[in-house]
């Protein structure tokens, strides 16, 4: 495994383990030692995409603990992000899937026309004018979980999704009304879900009868998932 690859594995793993947290004192002050960055997300036409929240990965460090709390853009699409001044270059992202943007720091949610800023951080700095600039909006997979034989929401369960190209997988649980929302690339997905008590789920096309799923760029998928009891 590459160490590009291994790292992006740890991050990954550790951001789906470690809920968000602000590491900060307990008046909420922003270390000295942290970097400030600033710009605009723009989407494809230029304009200002308010909503989205930034992401940053450190490309050449592992992650562990706590991350920073992540900025979301007002509506002129600025942000500021205070972080620690991670060694090397920090890829910067924007994230807002209900329009069609993923966190793209995810393999799996990766497009060839990924346009993601990296930045070299310095303790005590401040970046400014560092846009990031989005391509065309994936298509969206969007529905709920229910139970086979009363229709009611299951809770608890666990969506995950795979991918071939490139080799990647994505997993995740839902909340206590088994609603899910993922902005994916045009690249086919397995989708397989798991909940306690019931027998597991696999998405199959019903005109392929293969066991993956395409949503194209501006389609939104809606799907409802019905459990059987086991």
């Amino acid at each position: 495994m590459s160490n590009y690859k291994y790292l992006h594995f740890v991050w990954f793993v550790t951001l789906l383990m470690t809920p968000l947290t602000l590491a900060q004192g307990p008046s909420n002050e922003i270390p000295r030692d942290w970097a400030t960055v600033t710009g605009h997300v723009l989407d494809s036409d230029g304009k200002p995409v308010a909503g989205a929240t930034i992401s940053a990965l450190p490309m050449d460090v592992g992650l562990s603990g706590g991350t920073p709390r992540r900025p979301v853009t007002d509506q002129d699409g600025s942000y500021h992000y205070s972080l620690p001044a991670y060694p090397g270059k920090t890829r910067l992202c924007a994230i807002k899937e209900k329009a069609g943007y993923p966190d793209t720091q995810g393999l799996l949610f990766a497009s060839p026309g990924d346009n993601m800023p990296e930045v070299s951080l310095t303790p005590g700095g401040h970046l400014d004018n560092v846009d990031i600039r989005l391509g065309p909006p994936d298509g969206i997979l969007e529905g709920f979980i229910a139970d086979a034989v009363s229709g009611a929401k299951v809770p608890n369960a666990r969506i995950t999704l795979h991918r071939s190209e490139p080799e990647s997988m994505y997993s995740t649980s839902l909340g206590p009304d088994g609603h899910f929302l993922f902005a994916l690339p045009p690249s086919p997905m397995d989708v397989s879900i798991e909940a306690p008590g019931y027998k597991p789920w696999r998405y199959k096309d019903s005109i392929t009868g293969l066991y993956k799923i395409v949503v194209l760029n501006d389609e939104h998928r809606d799907i409802r998932i019905e459990l059987v009891p086991k």
